[in-house]
């Protein structure tokens, strides 16, 4: 779980870096907290993830990790899937090795 001023102040830079005219941060809150998109700058939507967790306004996760104490929260995680005989984590998508598609050779060639 994220420190929800943090995220929000994240989020307001994210969604203002290409804009050429942007709301004050004040603004943006305040848009927020009234339920007011700013003409789709502020993600009333995506911006409360408290739903991904919860039902019925209930935590149904089996466990809810800080941002800011991310390593520990990791760690006890990792000990306590280690003690089910679960260790581990799958390989990164990128490290999982694909066939060569058929008809490909395999090798690339620099683009010119």
């Amino acid at each position: 779980m994220r420190n929800p001023w943090d995220k929000t102040v994240s989020d307001y830079y994210w969604r203002i870096q290409r804009l050429r005219t942007a709301p004050s941060f004040t603004s943006y809150v305040e848009a927020l907290a009234a339920g007011d998109d700013l003409g789709g700058i502020v993600p009333l939507a995506f911006h409360d993830n408290w739903p991904m967790y919860t039902i019925n306004d209930q935590v149904v996760a089996d466990r809810v990790v800080r941002f800011e104490q991310l390593q520990e929260g990791l760690e006890a995680f990792f000990a306590t899937l280690a003690s089910t005989g679960m260790a581990g984590c799958p390989p990164p998508r990128a490290a999982i090795v694909r066939p060569v598609p058929p008809g490909d050779t395999g090798t690339t060639t620099p683009l010119s």
